[in-house]
């Protein structure tokens, strides 16, 4: 695994306080001067899904949607995160406290991204600062926190996981850092089921991080650490799967929801309430077969199926459209050419990044771990909705190599600029 770099802890955390703060004055500054259309709170599965459940968890009643049927359609975890605001919303008011605790993530997200940026860039101040600052001005995750949702505290958690997982090295006693870390994959599975198996890439890229080791010592505590991490993410998750069972009489990963999610992002362009993005017209068909017989579509195996079955060229195009997407899309299709012209240089200058780490043996390890975690949201995008928005875990993590490209061009050209006037 990558070593601790000495830093000076001081310098450092006061750079991380700073970064945290900074990211809720432009969080604040962007709800001051936005237009008022657009700061009208968008998601529909808030207004009928999140927050009825939390009041109805406040009150004490039991956990039910507003339908009467039992709360399966989402985890619990953003609507018991949501109770507590509202609880707290009781004493200084609802409004203000949905605004605290929106900025408190926002505030947490841009620390942790510093964190790890520090982790990743070897200890390098200026290379942190960079990624750091690129994320607090980062527009998509500015309009995503324009309204309480459940992938602010999944930030939260999904980085916290990942700085846990960075300092099993150092960490004393291991096995409880790893335990932690395995914890918090959980909580975070249990806000937005995408996390589901996210102690999986973590557990793999401890292992091959050691695995040229003979058995024992760094490669048998390795193996001992992923399994903790795991075991600890399943600990987590196992109540709340217990409860769902008990409820539905099923087994359901985590919610009620992946087969909707599927299907959402199989008929982008067979919606007929909108005029869907362009698409090939061979995966356009195929969409609109989905859409006419949904029915036929239970999960991932049956849409592989289903598709290959009336046009294996066709898929393939569907998946190469949903991997592309997945980068820029947005669920109401507005802004996309913007995104897309924005998401073009960061993602060529964080790979750039993770090329440039790869070069340097003792960071391999770090950018096995960014890739590994990105490939993993990406590929879950893909299978669903692909749209940026389930991309935001990857796109904090490539703050990291993308800061240090920064810094190293900003080395060059202050080398130049003190060349030329000399």
């Amino acid at each position: 695994m990558t070593p601790a770099v000495s830093t000076r802890r001081g310098s450092a955390g006061h750079h991380t306080l700073g970064v945290a703060l900074l990211a809720m004055f432009v969080q604040g500054a962007f709800l001051a001067l936005a237009p008022d259309g657009w700061l009208r709170n968008e998601s529909a599965d808030y207004r009928s899904f999140y927050e009825p459940v939390a009041r109805a968890l406040l009150d004490g009643g039991p956990l039910v949607d507003p339908e009467g049927q039992p709360a399966v359609r989402y985890p619990i975890g953003f609507p018991a995160l949501l109770a507590v605001v509202f609880g707290v919303g009781r004493i200084v008011g609802e409004g203000l406290a949905l605004q605290l605790f929106t900025l408190a993530c926002v505030g947490a997200t841009a620390a942790l991204v510093h964190r790890l940026a520090l982790r990743f860039c070897g200890g390098r101040r200026d290379a942190a600062l960079f990624g750091a600052l690129a994320w607090c001005g980062y527009p998509p995750y500015l309009w995503l926190a324009k309204q309480p949702n459940s992938e602010l505290p999944f930030l939260v958690l999904v980085l916290g996981a990942g700085l846990l997982w960075w300092r099993l090295p150092t960490a004393s006693p291991r096995l409880g850092a790893a335990v932690a870390c395995g914890a918090l994959c959980g909580a975070a599975a249990l806000v937005r089921p995408a996390a589901i198996l996210l102690a999986v890439p973590l557990a793999v890229v401890l292992v091959v991080a050691q695995w040229g080791e003979e058995w024992g010592g760094a490669r048998r505590r390795a193996v001992l650490l992923a399994g903790a991490l795991l075991a600890a993410q399943l600990a987590v998750m196992a109540p709340w799967l217990l409860w769902t069972h008990d409820a539905t009489g099923r087994w359901m990963p985590l919610s009620s929801g992946g087969r909707l999610s599927l299907l959402d992002g199989l008929t982008v362009s067979a919606k007929e309430e909108r005029d869907g993005p362009w698409v090939p017209p061979r995966v356009d068909a195929l969409m609109h077969a989905v859409a006419a017989e949904r029915r036929s579509v239970r999960g991932p195996v049956d849409a592989v199926g289903f598709l290959w079955a009336r046009d294996a060229v066709g898929t393939v195009q569907l998946v190469a459209v949903k991997a592309v997407r997945s980068w820029y899309a947005t669920d109401s299709l507005r802004f996309e050419r913007w995104l897309a012209l924005l998401q073009a240089p960061i993602l060529a200058l964080a790979a750039l990044g993770l090329w440039r780490g790869w070069r340097d043996p003792p960071r391999r390890t770090a950018v096995l771990v960014v890739v590994a975690l990105s490939l993993y949201f990406w590929a879950l995008t893909v299978v669903v909705l692909s749209i940026l928005r389930y991309m935001m875990p990857a796109m904090a993590l490539l703050m990291a190599p993308l800061g240090l490209v920064l810094a190293e061009a900003s080395m060059v050209l202050r080398a130049r600029l003190r060349g030329a006037r000399a």
